[in-house]
């Protein structure tokens, strides 16, 4: 099954979706906030799939419910989905800038530094990771702009990549690396203006950095590494932006060891690890492996490989979203999905980011192009079995 595409034309860096809102990093230096869940529900477009559009790129998680499991598990009505999604991918579905303004919530000054090389944004606050280190502002909150313009500088030293979860923020921070340090506003009414306090976790280079359930995966061309973590303490907070897979806010974490890549894998390649998959990139072939942490005897099993049109062309990045895996070449995206099918989007991109544990975009992938924003939706998950799919994240009994 195709994805659902929304191209919305300009110049841009970067993109990020959260708690209703479409944050738009352009190249001149400006954020435009766009009120994306108001648009989509509003946008003048075909009322007989303007629920499909609904569901596809503002309400992901309702397709995942134990309701919409008996639905479509009834022929007539799965099969009328499935149609309209068809119809919806062969449009043009261009989102023109009279549509964006009439949603804008704010055009404001970039307060960050520019170009980041990543942005996160948790409980509140967006974070960018950039070679002088990582900034910090509050995001969606009670400030003139959507964005505060007094952001936070929160530590000086180069980052990669950046990833929030848990109250901590994993740091890839390349040949030095890999990082985590605590949120303390997040969870406490500690000043927000005071620096993070990184602990240094491995200094294997770490170009990528992911949460494997409370743990680190580190990414790097030889196998990556895993963070180990015990947990002691889970608490009952919960975040209503996230899934978090049937696990809840975990802030009672004890590091345990590093994992290495030859306890992982048979070979040296570019590896990358989210939640329940760990997976090994290498040329023509994807090696899947299922974490179960609480597992003591098979917290990591090999589960499968998966084909991928890599061959003579170099790993550039990659991400697992529930829908599938993600992988950036020198020329194009791949994306093998759950359903076990290969998608090719075509153009190398100039960013390009999954939302892996967003409630209601978890099911997005953004592209950007030297002219536009490209907004995939991917529907095929929700007719896959998330117990025996090998490609993508395993979506639990949140909405199951």
């Amino acid at each position: 099954m195709q994805p659902i595409k929304v191209i919305i034309p300009g110049h841009y860096w970067d993109s990020f979706i959260y708690n209703g809102n479409l944050y738009l990093w352009k190249i001149d230096g400006s954020i435009r906030t766009i009120k994306w869940d108001a648009l989509i529900s509003n946008w003048n477009c075909d009322r007989d799939t303007n629920t499909i559009l609904q569901l596809a790129f503002s309400h992901s998680d309702h397709l995942y419910s134990r309701t919409m499991d008996l639905l479509l598990a009834d022929i007539d009505i799965s099969s009328l989905i499935k149609k309209k999604i068809s119809h919806l991918c062969t449009k043009a579905n261009t989102i023109n800038d009279s549509t964006l303004s009439k949603h804008e919530i704010g055009h404001q000054d970039n307060p960050f530094p520019f170009p980041h090389a990543d942005l996160e944004v948790y409980s509140n606050k967006a974070y960018v990771a950039s070679t002088s280190g990582i900034t910090s502002a509050s995001i969606g909150t009670a400030t003139k702009f959507p964005i505060s313009t007094k952001p936070i500088r929160k530590w000086d030293a180069p980052v990669h990549r950046i990833k929030a979860a848990h109250g901590v923020l994993a740091l890839a921070a390349g040949n030095e690396g890999l990082y985590e340090a605590p949120i303390r506003d997040s969870f406490s009414n500690r000043s927000a203006s005071r620096n993070i306090d990184p602990l240094r976790l491995s200094g294997d280079t770490c170009s990528d950095c992911n949460w494997t359930y409370w743990s680190i995966f580190g990414s790097n061309n030889q196998g990556g590494f895993l963070a180990s973590f015990d947990i002691n303490q889970p608490s009952t907070r919960s975040d209503s932006n996230y899934i978090y897979n049937d696990l809840p806010e975990i802030r009672g974490r004890r590091f345990n060891r590093i994992i290495t890549s030859d306890e992982i894998w048979e070979h040296q390649n570019y590896a990358i690890g989210v939640q329940d998959k760990l997976c090994q990139i290498s040329e023509g072939q994807i090696d899947v492996i299922r974490y179960s942490p609480w597992e003591a005897e098979r917290a990591i099993e090999r589960i499968g490989h998966l084909g991928i049109d890599n061959v003579g062309k170099d790993t550039l990045s990659a991400a697992i979203a529930p829908f599938g895996i993600v992988t950036e070449l020198d020329d194009s995206l791949c994306v093998n999905t759950s359903d076990g099918t290969r998608i090719r989007l075509e153009g190398e991109p100039s960013n390009w980011r999954t939302f892996s544990r967003a409630k209601h975009y978890a099911n997005q992938l953004h592209v950007v192009k030297e002219d536009c924003l490209e907004i995939y939706s991917f529907f095929h998950d929700y007719f896959t079995d998330q117990e025996e799919k090998v490609s993508g994240l395993y979506v639990g009994n949140n909405y199951r």
